[in-house]
């Protein structure tokens, strides 16, 4: 069957581009896939047929702001297989290329590998690679402002053969974390402590490589004068999302990310469909968008990043984009400004900048933890069986 006819949508109004900024178009789980609406365990409609709508508003919303780029979070169709995830790859690439930006970047989530395994992801068409062919990667967006993309499933029972070192090794830690995983039980997260709800098989790990690439993809970055907005299908800080949606070794990354904590500024996810957003004990922003999925009728999911030159980004959300919050200003070391109108006016705009002044300030506050953590740094990045590191461990348990 061909896409559904959108509903009628109004034209958003143009945005002229500000001074001294580069925009970009954000949205997660879209999920589409040519079949009737169902219920999550939760209750929660999914609406597979809607979210090409959903994608479709999305498209003219960035058009209209005129985003130079755009980060699809993952997920972008649901779990089909063979000719079925092939054609819905196509409706959502359709849509997409609709979009007049001239960067796409494609994260790959769970729902991605499972209808194309890594081994046929090439063949998706999702524009998720890098140049040596791995799925994390950092790319330039202005001579202010890089993306660093995260390979959240490196390791992972998804999308790789049973027989498959990677799988065998992220089988053994999910069985050795959860003793539900292989029983047949109804409830995957019954009797675990809630820290350990993330090992279940739709999350995964990022590899000691991959976190020694993080962490020199930064130090470059902060030679080059760039701040950082780190983009991964799956969340990172338990504030902004559930814990049973969280990276397997999520302490790991966080730690590297601190490393640099005066060079990142957010990181952005989905896979939780509810969303969030909070701040962490060290300044660090999380956003985790919404599913365009469980997306209304007629309703949009989606948001527009605009990062300015100075370092403070401002996230405006069309629709509920991030459980609720319809404005966002994000800036390393920076108080977190929310606001609820539609429009950020020119008073609003200088209130917001002078946040970006003050975060410098503030910044000499929060040196004493990134000495903490500078303590703690070794050769290795990485422990072999993912423990989180004491020195962060603490600090996210800290109360403030």
């Amino acid at each position: 069957m061909s896409p559904p006819p959108e509903a009628p949508r109004r034209s958003p109004r143009e945005v002229p581009a500000a001074p001294g900024s580069v925009k970009l178009g954000l949205i997660a789980d879209i999920r589409y896939a040519d079949k009737d609406d169902s219920l999550d365990r939760s209750g929660r409609r999914l609406r597979f047929r809607n979210s090409l709508s959903v994608l479709g508003s999305a498209v003219d919303h960035w058009n209209a702001a005129g985003v130079e780029a755009v980060v699809q979070l993952g997920s972008a169709i649901d779990s089909v297989h063979s000719q079925a995830g092939v054609g819905a790859m196509a409706a959502v690439l359709g849509k997409l290329d609709a979009c007049r930006a001239s960067k796409r970047l494609d994260v790959v989530g769970n729902h991605d590998l499972r209808s194309f395994p890594r081994a046929a992801l090439a063949k998706s068409g999702l524009r998720c690679f890098a140049d040596d062919g791995k799925l994390y990667r950092s790319e330039k967006l202005n001579e202010h402002w890089e993306a660093i993309i995260l390979d959240a499933f490196e390791q992972s029972v998804v999308g790789v053969s049973s027989t498959d070192q990677g799988f065998r090794e992220a089988d053994k830690l999910l069985r050795e974390r959860n003793p539900n995983i292989g029983k047949r039980v109804d409830d995957l997260l019954a009797g675990l402590p809630e820290e350990d709800h993330r090992f279940v098989p739709c999350n995964g790990a990022v590899s000691k490589t991959q976190l020694r690439w993080l962490d020199n993809a930064l130090r470059l970055a902060a030679e080059a004068g760039r701040k950082v907005l780190v983009f991964s299908h799956i969340p990172l800080y338990s504030g902004a999302a559930k814990h049973k949606t969280l990276l397997w070794n999520a302490e790991d990354v966080l730690q590297v990310l601190y490393w640099h904590s005066g060079t990142v500024v957010a990181v952005f996810a989905g896979h939780d469909h509810d969303g969030g957003y909070a701040v962490d004990p060290l300044g660090l922003h999380h956003v985790t968008l919404n599913a365009a999925l469980t997306a209304e009728a007629v309703a949009d999911c989606c948001a527009v990043l605009e990062c300015y030159d100075d370092g403070w980004v401002h996230f405006a959300a069309h629709g509920d984009a991030c459980a609720g919050h319809s404005q966002l200003i994000l800036a390393t070391s920076a108080p977190s400004t929310r606001t609820n109108s539609s429009d950020t006016d020119s008073a609003s705009v200088e209130h917001l900048d002078l946040w970006s002044k003050v975060g410098g300030a503030l910044s000499l506050a929060k040196a004493c933890f990134d000495q903490v953590f500078a303590t703690c740094r070794t050769s290795q990045v990485v422990q072999e069986d993912f423990h989180e590191s004491e020195c962060v461990r603490r600090s996210m348990h800290r109360e403030f």
